[in-house]
């Protein structure tokens, strides 16, 4: 018979074959969420087209700022404390 492969290439083929396994692994995952998200995007955009409210008047949105009024006459026995003297 012939000679034994020597260590060295034993080790660097396993080495270099579980690298190229896990690369390959790793563009095929790349690739399907890639995918994936396309279509996920895609689906947004067109439910997005299909609102049936105006962009500027979104149904959710409730205004920060409220309005209060504060009567400023102040009654004590039936006088007039708003400012003014008497």
């Amino acid at each position: 018979c012939g000679t034994a492969p020597s260590a060295m290439t034993i080790l660097l083929a396993v080495v270099g074959s579980i690298l190229l396994t896990g690369f390959a692994l790793l563009v095929i995952w790349k690739l399907l969420v890639t995918i994936h998200d396309r279509r996920e995007f895609a689906k947004f955009q067109s439910e997005r087209s299909r609102a049936r409210y105006e962009m500027a008047s979104n149904p959710l949105y409730r205004k920060p700022i409220s309005t209060h009024t504060v009567d400023f006459t102040f009654n004590k026995f039936n006088k007039s404390y708003n400012g003014t003297v008497d």
